[in-house]
């Protein structure tokens, strides 16, 4: 482990002296202590000792990361991963607390998590502080609600209601119910909002995605088995078909959505990108901080990556832990997650004393040299 020990200069009333060590072990993830000492003859010295690759000292550290969150539908629970694969824990288990049909899972523009809850027709907020769900609205005629989104000039929520063959829309700030912008869809599952406010949302049982631009609804695409939507960067529509109920749909489609071909005869569908030849009973889907595709396949219990180019499989992508049972909802999130290091605690106050002493030494070589005194306060 190399290191480099440096002193700075700081100034303390007109007098400048000799600061703190910085030690830099020059990796990632540095963290800065500061701390106040006050010191005889002196006003104040302000001493900022920063120790970079703490790592290297076996410290465990908070690091941004990204985790994958994923509903597990008939656990009632969501599961948290990272980006490995590796699983991390349950962040409200379903068994103790009453889900009831935990289904859609998104990001709002407020950055909490929400999910949808089939069974007790309400749409949730998770609660950083209580660390559990609350529920953020059950206006309207909320019958079965499964994929949301927030968008639209306002921030809106809107969401497709499986029991009632609804699209409804929310005030994204309060919850409060304020329209159906679209009904008698029959099984309305999966929804999108794109980048210009256009409603993207399925009908399962009409086999229809329709298209609604705030003032009328279209059809958008016909004989689609579809579940669930997903605008990617790229602008494409992304649509899951579910093998678990239609066994010769299993595939994710993708759509062009400004008339522009695929290279297809005119047509705006791309056959290729994720065929998965009837076996995969894709639902929510994301791409991830690797710029790959994620699918939660309801029929393996798992979540499925793909290339995000080509659409090649590459792996499963959830490693066994608690058990994720008929996954529906995955969303993509940065947070803090903990640092895998082991502490070592002597090595850091080791460290932390060794740039403490040296500063207070090099402090008393100026005053005796300078022969100069600081009042005190």
């Amino acid at each position: 482990m190399s290191a480099s020990i440096q002193a700075q200069v700081v100034s303390v009333g007109s007098e400048e002296l000799p600061g703190v060590l910085c030690m830099s072990f020059l990796q990632k993830s540095p963290i800065i202590l500061r701390q106040t000492l006050k010191l005889p003859k002196l006003k104040t010295f302000i001493a900022m000792l920063t120790v970079a690759t703490v790592t290297s000292l076996g410290v465990p550290i908070a690091e941004a990361a990204s985790l994958l969150y994923v509903v597990s539908d008939r656990t009632d629970s969501v599961l948290k991963y990272d980006l490995e694969g590796n699983f991390l824990g349950v962040l409200n288990d379903g068994s103790h607390s009453g889900f009831n049909g935990a289904i859609g899972l998104g990001f709002g523009p407020d950055g909490n998590l929400y999910l949808s809850r089939g069974y007790t027709n309400t749409i949730q907020r998770y609660n950083q502080a209580t660390q559990s769900f609350e529920v953020f609205t059950s206006g309207g005629s909320l019958a079965g609600p499964h994929q949301f989104a927030f968008g639209g000039s306002d921030n809106d929520l809107y969401v497709a209601n499986h029991n009632n063959g609804t699209v409804q829309r929310f005030d994204g700030k309060t919850g409060l119910f304020e329209s159906i912008i679209a009904s008698g869809l029959g099984n309305a599952v999966g929804l999108a909002i794109d980048t210009t406010g256009n409603i993207y949302f399925t009908s399962r049982n009409q086999g229809t995605v329709y298209k609604y631009d705030g003032t009328t609804v279209s059809v958008f695409a016909a004989g689609v088995r579809a579940e669930a939507l997903l605008f990617g960067s790229d602008g494409y529509l992304y649509v899951s078909q579910n093998s678990f109920n239609y066994p010769s749909n299993g595939s994710i489609l993708r759509y062009k959505t400004d008339g522009t071909p695929f290279g297809v005869g005119g047509n705006t569908l791309d056959p290729t990108y994720i065929p998965g030849n009837g076996q995969l009973s894709g639902q929510q889907m994301a791409f991830g901080p690797d710029g790959n595709f994620y699918v939660a396949d309801y029929r393996s219990n798992t979540v499925r990556r793909y290339n995000g180019s080509t659409g090649a499989f590459i792996d499963v992508f959830t490693k066994p832990g608690y058990n994720l049972e008929g996954p529906w909802g995955l969303a993509f999130s940065s947070e803090t997650a903990p640092s895998k290091s082991v502490p070592e605690p002597a090595s850091v106050l080791g460290l932390l004393a060794l740039g403490v002493v040296g500063a207070g030494s090099l402090l008393q070589r100026k005053q005796k040299s300078s022969g100069s005194v600081v009042g005190d306060a």
